[in-house]
């Protein structure tokens, strides 16, 4: 059922010969609902939150990265082994590492997506123009709450939190097997700067 608006109860109200105290009560009870049924609305979007991750993340997180790594190792067995991507002392350099950053999207408690970026100085090359650039290095979303624009809220946030950090501007690396990687970046207004090939002899 739909929710009446302020307007209609507002006509309804005009139709009958009515106390002012008794319209005015009406209208208020409408408002009431009205914004009711907006706030609950409101607090389902609200429920994920971006934040850094911490130490007690390791096990969220690994449990994401070996998605990541399965579907990797799946899809080019002959690039990627099958095995264990990240131990918890290489999860603490991240942790501990000043020029990377790795963020949590929480819902409800509940780590449902993460991203980890490194910050890039410049390379000493007299032939090319210098930028200090913010490396996604991984992005990933669980599979339980995908489609709920968890992975743009992930890159909005590495974005803003790269900028703060100087960096000029964003670059990863997807493979091309990845199909809903690859449209995902691109509606992310990312652009390919170039294509490595490759040839078995």
């Amino acid at each position: 059922m739909s929710c009446p608006t302020i307007g209609h109860a507002t006509r309804i109200a005009s139709y009958f010969v009515l106390p002012q105290s008794i319209t005015t009560a009406i209208i208020a009870e409408v408002k009431t609902s009205f914004k009711n049924h907006f706030t609950v609305e409101k607090r389902g979007e609200e429920k994920m939150k971006i934040r850094a991750a911490i130490r007690d993340d390791f096990h969220d997180i690994h449990r994401l990265l070996m998605e990541v790594h399965q579907l990797h190792h799946k899809n080019r067995p002959d690039v990627y082994r099958d095995g264990d991507p990240m131990t918890k002392e290489d999860f603490l350099d991240v942790l501990e590492n000043q020029r990377a950053f790795l963020l949590i999207a929480e819902i409800d408690g509940t780590v449902a997506g993460y991203c980890t970026v490194t910050i890039r100085d410049p390379r000493e090359n007299p032939l090319l123009v210098p930028h200090r650039v913010a490396y996604m290095e991984e992005l990933c979303v669980d599979v339980k709450y995908r489609r709920r624009k968890i992975g743009e809220r992930l890159m909005k946030a590495a974005e803003d939190e790269a900028r703060k950090k100087g960096a000029e501007k964003m670059e990863l690396m997807v493979w091309a097997f990845n199909n809903a990687a690859v449209e995902f970046y691109r509606k992310m207004e990312m652009s390919t700067r170039c294509c490595i090939m490759e040839k078995y002899l």
